[in-house]
């Protein structure tokens, strides 16, 4: 009997136990839907937040404070800072630094003519929206004390319906004039951020106005006397050129280690976060796949019940089949091969159902996420296995059989 008869044997045996065979890959079908559920989620979180840092620039640098002795080569401590004013100066004075600015936020009241909100404030420089990937549409950056910038969220929600640019803002207590609009700088996951609630506190982050939530840019030394600190929290960099960027860490380091007397700061690049940032998800990507992979060992498990179930089922069309002349060979390869089908047919089901789950939470966390070639092959790959390894012991059980004993079988 060839190949093609036994795939063809083995799937009319299938569609006439059309329920059991369903329910038989019902595991394989789960497993294999739950894995590239992940992967493909995975894939496509990790695409989405590499290309957010990519599109900061490759010559990025950001130094911020850590606990002492945990400076670049350990894990990362949030303390009180330790940069000051003088370090930002000192840094910009370094080779292969293009631009440098410094960041701090405090919690103010603002205030335009027709809408007032508790919000976080930053408090920075001239280089910002160079630095931090922001483009500036209308008007121009800080230039000096009593000057303001704002995020288009924050724009639509102090000056809805009016040109921003040279209206007056009150920060606390202070009177500004708005000089300048930056776009919005989003990371995805869940569109636009900021809604018409109020955002809290810490509703901001470094790269402000990230998802459309409204931010407010004033100059450091304002920002400083209102948060009564003489220290700034960050110091952003932006080498000249990709090549020197290491160089460019490393003279950073020295430099502030020599200031300072110890390191109690932490200097990163957005390469070095990117690789972290790889090898942390990697992990986790990967830890959830294996426990997703234990539906599959159950799957597996099922397929080769059934599969000794069917084997005692048909024990007197086995022997009849050995008393026709049919090898070992050949009722081994009949039940293997319809153990194979029942995984791939599962595996086959569990894609297209991966397939939409990966669209429908794509579009809900609003990540580019995909179903990949070497996803729809390594499931493929996985259902043959599983067919392979779990059908070998009915298989050959049914291989074993004594003919005259399987013919005697009621």
């Amino acid at each position: 009997m060839s190949l093609l008869d036994v795939i063809r044997e083995a799937a009319s045996d299938l569609r006439s136990a059309k329920l059991r065979s369903l329910l038989t890959s019902l595991g394989i079908i789960i497993g294999i839907a739950s894995v590239v559920v992940l992967l493909s989620l995975g894939e496509g979180v990790r695409a989405t937040v590499t290309g957010a840092f990519a599109d900061l620039g490759s010559t990025r640098i950001t130094v911020s404070a850590a606990a002492p002795g945990r400076g670049s080569g350990g894990p990362f401590v949030p303390v009180a800072s330790t940069l000051t004013l003088d370090d930002v100066a000192a840094v910009e004075q370094l080779p292969g630094v293009e631009a440098v600015a410094p960041l701090l936020q405090a919690v103010a009241r603002v205030e335009s003519l027709t809408v007032a909100r508790d919000m976080a404030v930053t408090g920075t420089g001239p280089a910002y929206p160079l630095i931090a990937g922001q483009e500036l549409i209308d008007g121009r950056v800080l230039a000096g004390t009593g000057e303001a910038m704002l995020s288009q969220g924050a724009v639509g929600r102090f000056f809805s319906g009016t040109g921003p640019v040279g209206q007056p803002l009150r920060v606390a207590d202070r009177e500004y004039v708005v000089v300048g609009v930056l776009e919005d700088l989003s990371l995805g996951f869940g569109g636009r951020g900021g809604s018409d609630g109020e955002d809290g506190p810490d509703g901001q982050g470094a790269g402000e106005g990230q998802g459309g939530r409204p931010a407010v840019y004033l100059p450091v030394a304002d920002v400083m006397a209102l948060a009564g600190t003489d220290r700034v929290s960050q110091i952003l960099v932006v080498a000249t050129d990709p090549q020197v960027v290491d160089a460019t860490v490393d003279a950073i380091d020295e430099l502030l280690l020599a200031r300072h007397g110890l390191d109690d700061f932490r200097v990163n690049s957005i390469a070095e976060l990117l690789d972290s940032f790889g090898e942390i998800f990697g992990v986790v990507t990967g830890f959830l796949a294996a426990l997703a992979g234990i539906s599959l060992l159950v799957g597996g498990i099922g397929v080769m019940n059934i599969m000794l179930v069917v084997v005692a089922e048909r024990t007197r069309e086995i022997g009849i089949a050995k008393a026709l002349g049919a090898t070992r060979r050949d009722i081994v390869l009949q039940f293997l091969v319809e153990a194979i089908l029942i995984s791939l047919v599962g595996g086959l089901v569990g894609l297209l159902l991966a397939a939409l789950g990966v669209l429908v939470i794509g579009q809900l966390l609003d990540i580019e996420a995909a179903v990949s070639g070497w996803i729809v092959a390594l499931a493929v790959g996985v259902s043959v296995g599983i067919g392979i390894f779990f059908g070998v012991a009915p298989a050959w059980r049914a291989a074993r059989m004594d003919p005259i004993t399987a013919l005697r079988h009621e």
